[in-house]
């Protein structure tokens, strides 16, 4: 049986960029595996298997005992639709041989299409995305629930803002599972938005777009910033840290911080 190669997996990795496409690459070999024998991956606009040195991509060695597991990144072109030629290729004393089996070594190749993605230029005239510039975590105190701050700012002149933040974790790929706030800020180039109760140990996302208003026409809004993430602290375990948080003095005793604040116990109170 002829060496052909099996796909397993292509995957293009976050982020999305505009000119080059990270794709994961995962892949088994099939049939005898010779000494000092590899796989070349091509990267052409044509299924057929007229392949030239430009379009080598990569080189994975084989190992004659291992056939399950082999993998790599390829640096493909974004926002472009490819066929992928996997060709396995014997050598003698270390020069790549032609033929296989006495024919042309690209008649055993896997041909295997793929579209990758890219990030679209913004077009002339479009209003830029706002920026996220602090994440402050907050945590909780006597009197207070913990919460984070979002600061953004915008190069834009911006009228409101949408805000969105979700505790799930990997975030949503969609909008659904966000928790969307609309924030009303006439002529401004930034703002903020305190999320509370924000739970320890959960990680949060948040993005943000700015809309200019208009009377006539509908809102004129900018793509949403790319997701910022952070995971909120644990509360400190330090008594006297939380109370110096909370701006209260144990004095004369716990029970002076009244009935509300203890009757949960020191660790219910603390929110640990």
């Amino acid at each position: 049986m002829p060496t052909l190669v099996q796909v397993k997996e292509l995957k293009q990795l976050e982020p999305i960029k505009t000119g080059v496409a990270d794709v994961l690459v995962t892949f088994d070999v099939l049939g005898l595996i010779f000494p000092d024998s590899l796989v070349q991956i091509y990267a052409s606009g044509r299924s057929d298997t007229s392949l030239t040195p430009a379009d080598l991509k990569d080189e994975v060695e084989l190992q004659v005992n291992e056939h399950v597991g082999y993998s790599t990144i390829l640096h493909l072109q974004a926002g472009a639709f490819l066929f992928l030629h996997f060709c396995p290729r014997t050598t003698t004393n270390g020069v790549l041989d032609p033929d296989i089996d006495a024919q042309p070594f690209d008649s055993f190749c896997t041909v295997i299409p793929l579209t990758t993605r890219a990030v679209l230029p913004p077009s002339p005239g479009a209003l830029a995305a706002p920026v996220i510039t602090s994440i402050e975590p907050h945590q909780a105190t006597l009197h207070n629930e913990g919460s984070i701050v979002v600061r953004w700012s915008a190069s834009n002149e911006f009228d409101k803002y949408h805000f969105m933040f979700t505790d799930s974790f990997p975030p949503p790929k969609s909008e659904v599972g966000f928790h969307e706030i609309e924030i009303e800020a006439p002529r401004s180039h930034g703002f903020s938005f305190r999320i509370q109760p924000a739970f320890a140990r959960r990680t949060y996302t948040f993005k943000v777009q700015g809309c200019k208003e208009s009377e006539v026409f509908p809102d004129e809004c900018s793509a949403f910033s790319p997701d910022s993430t952070a995971t909120m602290p644990k509360n400190t375990n330090s008594l006297r840290e939380f109370l110096r948080f909370s701006n209260v003095q144990l004095n004369p005793g716990i029970r002076s911080l009244g009935a509300a604040a203890f009757s949960a116990g020191i660790r219910g109170m603390m929110r640990l």
